[in-house]
């Protein structure tokens, strides 16, 4: 499995974003809205059409001391890496990064 990043500065790395599973559950909803379960349907595509706007808007930037959470030019969340106690990549297959 590969990790795609692009760096935006010497400090900051910046992971790009993965369209897959939001686009998998839009067109994984289409059959159930076609075969008239539209509340399963639904609430799949609406699903998958929330984790695309979170995957277009939010960026996770690693930098120095923290993990940022970021939304265009302002900062969400910060996560200081001193405060961690436990972190790792969940399951290899579907990356769910971190636990904390």
């Amino acid at each position: 499995m590969t990790t795609s990043f692009t760096s935006n500065s010497l400090s900051t790395v910046e992971l790009k974003p993965s369209y897959n599973i939001p686009i998998v559950l839009i067109i994984g909803s289409i059959p159930l809205l076609l075969i008239q379960q539209f509340v399963a349907g639904g609430i799949i595509a609406l699903l998958g059409l929330f984790l695309m706007y979170q995957a277009v808007t939010l960026r996770l930037q690693f930098t120095a001391t923290d993990l940022d959470i970021v939304r265009g030019d302002n900062l969400i969340r910060r996560f200081s890496y001193s405060e961690w106690q436990n972190w790792r990549i969940f399951w290899d297959l579907i990356p769910i990064l971190f636990y904390f």
